[in-house]
């Protein structure tokens, strides 16, 4: 028998209060209530969730049967009825809830709680049987919730796996984490896993073996009832499926009584329609295969839906002994349109059926799929269940009709199927190649995440410690390397080391990072860590942030104290050669902050690491470091006085209070505690010598004569120094503050504020008052104003500050502002449209309408009301993406350009045309740069929109401003095929009008794209450019580094040494003060000689 893990399960309340219906909580939340039903699909847990439950409260656990039978549990308890599905098996259930009322009555229990499953409780009938034994009070029904990840990985961990979080990546790698959130499924995938010694072969054999299981009955109480056989309900369940994909429909009604009406014109499948007899349906129900509450049923996740649907379809076309099989055409017809291919909600089904058809044996019906689409049956069924020639021809069509067919929303897990040994020689060809982004990724990907291809290691390596290569190429070639090495951390120590000896760059530090992010901070030490970060924080800022996030949260789990044990100044380079200052600033900051939060420091410890990181008079340090100091001197006065005493030991008897008082004002706050206080005057009374002691005396004073003086420490110094000998100038100092002039001006002036301000609150108040519909309509010109209130309140990564506006404003008005910005995100209006908003960020302008759409976003994402934002038109987006800066907090900011990516994404196209009808607005207007490029060529984030809408701008306006056109080409390519980006660049070439810098830029391009051919153009081209001209290359970036065969990478770095090194001097490199274009120049030529004198394989002479 498995262990019982004690999990405080997740609910969703199906009936209950006013208000309740739709909330999450969890079991425990239940413990409040009086009367509650848990319902839930087959082995969800309903059981254990009760035997948990009762023995917590104290209660009674009885199954339904035994209760109605006649046992009478103890009286005026809890009493916990479990398996109400149970009790109705065994004949008529019309009465069953009758006869349990009667004997709920009966056992006199103070509060109890029912369980039933799902598909056996009738809502209406069953509710009105009971609800006399409430005595009038409602009844909570609440569902339990599948498993998140939290919960799976206690459930493994109390059944015995020393690693629950690694079986539930593996899970995730092999695409079954539908698997891991039934406690029956999960179960029995680990049992197969047990079983086999090993995880199945591929995912399709999970599948497979885990769809079987649930077909079976796992109840002990119910394993000799009269069933339908497991084969029988497997093939049902596929139909089923298959009919409820294809036909969109919202789920399965097994009752007699009609389905609700819904807003979706989907009808429910009912009973009738799938001519399944009632007892073989209701078996089919019954199982874990489905879920749902009353009459409404649905798979239990899509994926086994398209599993067991493709694996109907494939039968259907193999035909039986009784049934004529289906033509290959018109099973294909089903679930494609017009263009042969599968619409996007049918992808899973038509990559399952692929998979379906090369298991029984019909290749051919398998390739005209995998020929026709093999991009959907990589990503979204199992390449490993095809043999050899259909997963080379999976990977030879991938990209043949689009090539960007890695869409923002595919997940990649799928991808690893595809690896093996037998297609190693067609992934080297492909990472030899002239990299298409695109099927380079995902080459990489595969090797990544499945299983190692030993043969390609040496090659992999060979990539992530080119110096040459793009830095994405770079990192995640070293992600594929480590795949299947016996030490990851010896592995990375080695890589870091051998990148010791490599010239710093861009590229060189983002790998260093990227490594040490996943290495204990242990095996790093503090000395590495601070060589990556003045390194990383000196090179070139390549306009995409991120990079040390990894690091970061390594360092706050494993924390590293030692990193703060000496000055940031004498490891960081001076301030005027941090060109990423900003990144390594706030991570610094943030660390500490965990560290103060954490590890219990000394007071010591702490004063030394602040005055490190942020200097003697604390001036650098940042807000996050600030806030835990206040924190940690808030928590015990016994902080405060340590703090002070160490700014004590700096100072001597004589210097002047106020330099003492302000450097501990500084560190700990302006507010000192009666405590401090205190101890400052029995410091000084223990003083040997009097002016020490009216030293101390002095500064007490000055300590809490502040604006904000805390009075009972106050009034302890006042009555010290009244009791003592010549103080009477002090006590007058003390009660006497002089106020200047200007500060009685100004605080007269802040008295007449506060009254205006307050007086126009009030104006405000009565006006929103009067327009309470139109603020809720999105109607009102107010709205623009609160927005611009709220986001100027709104700076913490915590709860937006709609309770600042209630506090303001008053409940009703701040509800119907909400009310308005979120209805004004999330659908269409009439005062904006793309091409005005492109043309404002042109001309470096903005319209109020920006911030309320930004409001409404960040409300709904806070409240995790992401399917309402799920139809708010694409502008909505282009204005996160335009105006997100307005949002100061960081978390929240990148969560909303995050929805804003993902909005773009699920239409590709649709996406694509609002952006470049956006950038073309704003060019047109006089741009010179292209709002929201940046948040969406994030490696995380680049996607299809993206690709699509650079395409279509450089072929568009190939002329654009210079910064923006370098912009659009560093990002684009990265991310559009080189084949395209030729005949672009060919394109803007023949243009006679293009400036002299678009001109190189393209001609730059050209030649990145192909050295060889391109260099005589190049050189031609460049020749009468000046320095700056040349210097506004991006020589050490994406843009010179497109193609990695030895004789471009020769011509290249020939082209860098006579251009660059014509134009500059070896004394030109970067040393210190402002980097110029010298600078550039002078270390392109460096970086160039370098490579080539370092590199194997290349014949140096040709220079």
């Amino acid at each position: 028998m498995e262990k019982i893990a004690v999990i405080d399960r997740r609910v969703v309340i199906r009936n209950g209060e006013p208000g309740q219906e739709g909330q999450l909580q969890k079991v425990s939340d239940l413990r409040r209530e009086p009367f509650v039903v848990l319902l839930g699909e087959p082995g969800i847990g309903k059981s254990t969730v009760f035997q948990t439950e009762a023995k917590l409260v104290g209660g009674t656990l009885l199954k339904v049967r035994q209760l109605v039978n006649g046992y009478m549990p103890p009286p005026r308890g809890t009493l916990f009825i479990d398996a109400l599905d149970e009790y109705r098996s065994d004949g008529n259930s019309a009465d069953k809830a009758d006869n349990l009322a009667l004997a709920i009555t009966n056992a006199d229990a103070l509060q109890w709680r029912l369980s039933c499953r799902s598909e056996d409780w009738r809502n209406a009938a069953d509710i009105a049987a009971i609800q006399a034994t409430t005595g009038g009070m409602n009844i909570i029904i609440a569902q339990l919730l599948p498993l998140d990840e939290e919960e799976a990985s206690l459930l493994l961990q109390a059944w015995g796996d020393v690693d629950p979080l690694g079986f539930l990546d593996q899970a995730s790698r092999m695409g079954v984490s539908a698997l891991t959130e039934n406690p029956l499924s999960l179960m029995l995938l680990r049992k197969a896993v047990q079983r086999n010694g090993a995880w199945p072969s591929s995912r399709f054999a999970v599948m497979s073996s885990a769809t079987w299981q649930l077909a079976h009955e796992h109840n002990s109480d119910r394993e000799y009832e009269q069933r339908s056989p497991p084969s029988a309900i497997s093939h049902a369940a596929g139909n089923i499926c298959l009919v409820q994909l294809a036909s969109g429909a919202p789920g399965i009604w097994r009752s007699n009584a009609p389905p609700p009406e819904q807003d979706d014109r989907r009808a429910f499948l009912t009973a009738y329609d799938l001519e399944v007899p009632p007892d073989l349906l209701g078996d089919m129900l019954d199982t874990s295969l489905f879920r749902g509450v009353g009459n409404a049923f649905e798979p239990m996740h899509r994926v086994v839906a398209e599993y067991l649907a493709g694996r109907a379809l494939a039968d259907a076309v193999a035909g039986s002994s009784d049934r004529v099989a289906l033509p290959l055409s018109r099973a294909i017809a089903i679930i494609t349109g017009a263009d042969g291919r599968p619409p996007t909600e049918l992808r899973g089904l038509y990559a399952w059926f692929a998979a379906h058809l090369s298991n029984s044996g019909d290749i051919r019906g398998a390739g005209r799929l995998i020929e026709a689409d093999a991009a959907t049956v990589l990503a979204y069924g199992d390449a490993a269940a095809f043999q050899t020639p259909e997963r080379r021809a999976i990977l030879a069509n991938i990209d043949r009709d689009d090539p960007y067919f890695r869409s923002y929303e595919t997940g990649s897990t799928a991808y690893g199927g595809l690896a093996g040994e037998d297609l190693a020689d067609d992934f080297r060809r492909i990472l030899l190649a002239p990299p298409t982004s695109q099927k380079f990724l995902t080459v990489i990907d595969v090797l990544t995440i499945g299983p190692p291809v030993r043969s390609l290691r040496s090659l992999l390596r060979e990539i992530a410690m080119d110096p040459a290569r793009p830095n994405w190429h770079r990192w995640r070639a070293v992600d594929a390397w480590l795949n299947g090495v016996g030490d990851q951390y010896a592995s990375r120590l080695e890589l870091l080391d051998e990148l010791e000896h490599e010239p710093a760059s861009t590229g060189r530090e983002i790998l260093r990072t990227h490594l040490a992010g996943e290495l204990p901070v242990g095996m790093l030490g503090a000395q590495r860590v601070r060589s990556i970060l003045a390194a990383f924080e000196a090179s070139s800022d390549d306009n995409t942030v991120g990079y040390l996030f990894g690091l970061e949260a390594r360092l706050k789990n494993e924390p590293l104290t030692a990193l703060f044990a000496e000055p940031t100044t004498s490891w960081r380079a001076p301030t005027v050669q941090r060109r990423r200052s900003i990144e390594v600033d706030r991570m610094l900051d943030r660390v500490l902050a965990a560290y103060i939060e954490t590890c219990e420091p000394a007071s010591s410890e702490i004063w030394q690491w602040a005055r490190n990181v942020g200097g003697d008079e604390f001036i650098y340090l940042g807000e996050e470091a600030r806030k835990a100091i206040a924190k940690w001197v808030e928590a015990n006065n016994l902080h405060q006085i340590e703090i002070f005493d160490l700014v004590l030991e700096q100072y001597q008897p004589g210097d002047r209070p106020w330099l003492l008082g302000n450097d501990f004002f500084r560190f700990a706050g302006r507010r000192v505690s009666k405590a401090l206080v205190h101890h400052l005057l029995m410091t000084g009374a223990a003083a040997p010598a009097t002016t020490v002691r009216r030293w101390l005396w002095r500064v007490a004073a000055f300590l809490v004569n502040g604006a904000d003086p805390d009075p009972s420490a106050y009034w302890f110094v006042y009555e010290y120094l009244s009791e003592r000998r010549g103080t009477k100038k002090l006590l007058h100092e003390l009660c006497v503050t002089q106020i200047s002039k200007a500060q009685w001006r100004y605080l007269k002036k802040r008295i007449r504020q506060r009254r205006k301000d307050e007086k126009r609150r009030q104006k405000d108040i009565y006006i929103l008052t009067n327009e309470l519909e139109a603020l809720r309509e999105g109607k009102s010109q107010n709205l623009i104003w609160a927005a611009d209130l709220y986001f100027q309140r709104n700076h913490s990564d915590k709860a937006p500050l709609i309770d600042q506006l209630r506090a303001d404003l008053g409940g009703p008005i701040a509800d119907a502002i909400r009310d308005g910005w979120i209805r004004v995100a999330t659908q269409p209006t009439e005062h904006l449209d793309t091409t005005a908003l492109g043309t404002a960020a042109g001309e470096n302008k903005g319209y109020g309408f920006e911030h309320v759409v930004i409001a409404g976003i960040d409300v709904l994402l806070y409240e995790q009301r992401v399917s309402t934002l799920a139809a708010a038109p694409l502008l909505s987006a282009i204005i996160a993406l335009k105006s997100g800066f307005v949002v100061e907090a960081e978390r929240r900011r990148v969560a909303i350009e995050d929805w804003a990516t993902r909005r773009l994404e699920v239409n590709p196209t649709a996406g694509a045309q609002e952006l470049t009808a956006f950038w073309s607005a704003a060019l047109e207007a006089g741009g010179t740069s292209l709002d929201g490029l940046s948040q969406l060529a994030q490696p995380a984030r680049a996607g299809h929109a993206l690709a699509i809408a650079l395409d279509a701008i450089l072929g568009a306006k190939p002329g654009m401003q210079e910064d923006a056109l370098k912009h659009v080409l560093i990002v684009g390519l990265s991310i559009i095929d080189n084949g395209r980006l030729r005949v672009l660049a060919d394109a803007a070439l023949q243009i006679d009008e293009l400036g002299l810098r678009q001109r190189l830029l393209w001609s730059f391009v050209r030649f990145a794209l192909d050295p060889v051919e391109s260099r005589d153009r190049f050189l031609q081209e460049s020749d009468s450019a000046n320095v700056d001209d040349v210097a506004f290359l991006d020589w050490d970036g994406g843009m010179g580094k497109a193609t990695e065969e030895l004789d471009h990478k020769l011509v290249r770095l020939e082209v860098i040494i006579r251009i660059a090194g014509a134009r500059s001097a070896p004394e030109n490199r970067f040393g210190s003060g402002w980097v110029t274009n010298l600078h550039h120049l002078a270390d392109a030529t460096y970086g160039a000689v370098t490579t080539l004198s370092s590199s194997t394989g290349i014949e140096a002479a040709g220079c």
